[in-house]
């Protein structure tokens, strides 16, 4: 690609919330993160009912997460500027993130998912919702 060349993405509802999620849990695993990531694998688990070793798993990410980052405590992180590819995922997380918050509660709340997404030293890309029924023209 070209510099200023643009990939555009059109995602139902359900596609959205999924790549919310999923760019989440990129940028949690590059800042060390490793219990907020074990807490979506656990409720996945639990949401869908498969019988697994919960033990295990808690035992093989907290392994993970003294290998990686043996100076991280429990619940403590990095600083989310700490390479390239977390702030490109960082600032998808937020444009989806703030998009997704407005539009399953247009009255707003209280809450980090209600604030614009903050520059973290990349582009944020660009985030709309489109209603069915309306059209929003891309100019190339």
């Amino acid at each position: 690609m070209k510099p200023g060349d643009r990939v555009i993405l059109e995602l139902t509802d359900e596609q959205a919330v999924v790549l919310e999620r999923a760019v989440e849990l990129l940028f949690r695993l590059h800042i060390g993160q490793f219990n907020e990531i074990k807490f979506a694998l656990l409720q996945h688990i639990h949401d869908t009912g498969e019988n697994v070793d919960y033990q295990g798993i808690d035992a093989l990410l907290d392994t993970v997460s003294h290998l990686f980052f043996p100076a991280l405590q429990p619940h403590e992180s990095f600083n989310v500027n700490c390479c390239e590819d977390c702030n490109v995922a960082y600032g998808i997380y937020q444009a989806v993130r703030y998009v997704n918050a407005w539009h399953h509660r247009p009255e707003g709340g209280i809450g980090v998912n209600f604030d614009p997404p903050h520059n973290t030293g990349v582009p944020i890309p660009k985030c709309y919702l489109v209603k069915e029924g309306e059209e929003r023209e891309v100019n190339g």
